[in-house]
């Protein structure tokens, strides 16, 4: 149809078109706090050379 977008859904299969990206001096604590807050599942604890946690990821919120 003309004048028409197709919409395509971008996001890979599993996550929503919103992710929250949030910096922090200690993202394990972060991760820690929001599984139990928010009775969240952690998908992702990525460390670097140093033991922190450069990247995590979480879902929470949408069961």
């Amino acid at each position: 149809m003309a004048g028409l977008v197709e919409q395509r859904h971008t996001a890979p299969e599993g996550y929503t078109s919103v992710a929250l990206w949030v910096v922090t001096d200690d993202t394990g604590a972060l991760l820690d706090f929001l599984a139990a807050a928010f009775d969240g599942e952690e998908l992702a604890r990525a460390p670097v050379e140093d033991g922190t946690i450069g990247h995590g990821e979480t879902v929470w919120a949408t069961r």
